[in-house]
């Protein structure tokens, strides 16, 4: 099989990104993310084109420390999109995404996500919308699956993104396994094996196309054989599970020396961002359980899970004991 030259080398935009997680990838763990990988590319959690129209606002929420940042739509409503790009807010975004590829029943019964892949036509025309309604600066995208249950083939696979690219989308979103409608969302993170290769594949036949591929990346290392072949990696859960990994991934792909930015580092600015949040009225559970996984892996990290456990529910947080406590730890696993 052909590949190509490493993406990585000239730091593409979309080398490394972190992929939308519902009740996960909020503005307050955004923020976290980029203080760990200044070059990450982030996205919001999927926000249902209804909720923008109608509903909470506050998802459109973000620091221009976030940036660049990708808006992940779920719709498959072309009046919809009509009137959400009318929307101010949401042209504040550095690149529109639509859902193709969430299989969750919520989202199925609103007939978007994964339910787009079987019905190309609806597909083209939210693209075709989105793209008509968008400045042209702004990129149009898509996150997808290579398949949804029974229909799974290369030629139908190629076939819909060839279609998409056509309708105006030039970033192309991949996790590289197929949607199973019948199981629980959750074991189809896991199941059925990925195939990475169609991925590749995808690349060689749309060469002038950007692809990223996702689903079960979880070492550094893994990162430059998946840039030789397509232009970039979305990272999910290990980025929640392991917030630190974030640096390992930055560095490897931008070949960087390895990070200043120790942790203790990290949480300081962190806690620096979460007083001022706190101090905006911002609920405080949230923003302390964001640290909660900044020690995996690491010593005594069961003792820091349970101070943010306590603080988080404290009635009144106190910032400069989890400080300290970051620092104490951080010494103990330097020795």
């Amino acid at each position: 099989m052909e590949t190509h030259k490493s993406r990585s080398d000239s730091f593409g935009k979309w080398a490394l990104c972190l992929a939308p997680m519902m009740k996960k990838t909020d503005r307050h763990f955004r923020f976290l993310a980029k203080l760990i990988s200044p070059n990450i590319r982030l996205f919001t959690e999927m926000i249902p084109a209804q909720t923008i129209m109608y509903g909470n606002r506050k998802q459109l929420q973000f620091s221009s420390e976030e940036k660049p940042l990708v808006l992940q739509l779920g719709t498959g409503s072309t009046t919809d999109i009509h009137q959400t790009m009318k929307i101010p807010e949401v042209l504040d975004f550095d690149e529109i995404n639509l859902n193709c590829g969430c299989p969750s029943p919520t989202v199925q019964s609103g007939n978007f996500g994964v339910k787009l892949m079987l019905n190309p036509r609806a597909t083209r025309e939210c693209v075709r919308t989105l793209r008509q309604q968008t400045p042209d600066h702004i990129p149009v995208s898509i996150k997808i699956r290579l398949g949804v249950d029974d229909l799974y083939s290369y030629s139908y696979l190629c076939d819909y993104v060839g279609m998409a690219i056509q309708a105006g989308a030039s970033i192309i979103f991949v996790h590289a396994r197929k949607a199973l409608l019948k199981i629980n969302p959750k074991k189809n993170r896991e199941v059925p094996n990925l195939n990475y290769d169609w991925v590749y594949r995808l690349k060689n036949d749309f060469e002038d196309t950007q692809i990223v591929i996702n689903g079960g990346i979880k070492q550094a290392q893994e990162s430059k054989i998946h840039l030789s072949k397509v232009d970039g990696i979305m990272l999910g859960r290990v980025a929640y599970q392991n917030p630190m990994a974030l640096s390992d991934f930055e560095n490897k792909i931008f070949n960087r020396k390895k990070s200043l930015k120790l942790r203790p580092f990290i949480i300081e600015k962190y806690l620096e961002y979460m007083e001022k949040q706190l101090n905006s009225g911002q609920k405080q559970q949230k923003l302390v359980l964001n640290l909660l996984n900044i020690f995996s892996g690491q010593k005594r990290a069961k003792e820091w899970r349970m101070l943010l456990t306590e603080q988080s529910k404290a009635e009144r947080i106190s910032l400069e004991q989890i400080s300290n406590k970051a620092v104490e730890i951080h010494m103990t696993n330097s020795l």
